[in-house]
């Protein structure tokens, strides 16, 4: 991710799979990691019911898997964030996560 970012003039790089979340910031990781918990929870609103929703909870039926690292790691000037993502084995919808995820 960090060579991603090097490469393309980037300040962050996101990457989001079915059961964690990760960022390459060169900003603050608590921000990050807020934005990624935000994002993971306005998808797997929109995963359990099919469409936009504000939520209020995180999905009951959601499965936890650890993330990558589960402190940021600094990396040079880069500092990698992640988190767990609330992962749904029988989604409603998945049209529309990553757009969903990205709006954190």
């Amino acid at each position: 991710m960090c060579g991603l970012g090097e490469r393309l003039g980037l300040s962050r790089v996101c990457v989001h799979a079915d059961g964690w979340t990760a960022t390459a910031t060169l900003g603050e990781p608590w921000i990050e990691l807020k934005a990624l918990l935000t994002g993971c929870l306005l998808a797997s609103a929109r995963a359990e019911v099919g469409t936009l929703v504000i939520p209020r909870r995180a999905p009951s039926s959601a499965i936890y898997r650890t993330p990558p690292f589960e402190e940021p790691i600094r990396r040079g000037k880069w500092w990698l964030v992640s988190c767990a993502a609330p992962y749904l084995a029988a989604p409603v919808t998945t049209l529309g996560l990553g757009d969903t995820f990205m709006a954190g």
